[in-house]
């Protein structure tokens, strides 16, 4: 057992030192987050909304590793949101839930809503909503 033990240390310490991080451009300077929803789709990244310092928010970004820059899109239609869930299925990415402002309001509500966005055409469309109690943190 000692001997396995030894083995997987001297592994991990082994790949670690293999491993190279290259940095990247940073988001932008006042996009400083927590309970975001981040996601790739092919070969580029998105960051959107989340819970900043002076409230929630509802921009979206573009990052293209060929240019190492970010882009920002817009405005999610969903409004102001965070503690969101999201996933990407066949190209597209899913977002919904948590707690946000819907466009127009000033009153942060739980969400139950679900979204999708089309990276070929940077538009967000809303789904059917789930059939389920509003979730802050799902």
């Amino acid at each position: 057992m000692k001997h396995s033990y030894i083995t997987l240390v001297a592994l991990v310490c082994q790949l670690s030192l293999m491993a190279q991080w290259t940095p990247v451009a940073s988001p932008p300077g006042d996009f400083r987050t927590d309970h975001s929803f981040a996601f790739v789709v092919r070969d580029t990244g998105y960051i959107m909304v989340g819970q900043s310092p002076n409230g929630l928010r509802a921009d979206v970004y573009r990052y293209s590793a060929e240019q190492d820059e970010w882009t920002q899109l817009p405005d999610f239609l969903g409004g102001t949101r965070g503690y969101g869930i999201g996933d990407v299925w066949e190209d597209k990415a899913y977002f919904g839930f948590g707690t946000g402002t819907t466009p127009g309001e000033n009153v942060e509500t739980q969400k139950n809503d679900l979204w999708v966005f089309d990276p070929a055409t940077n538009e967000w469309t809303e789904l059917t909503p789930c059939p389920c109690l509003p979730r802050l943190h799902p």
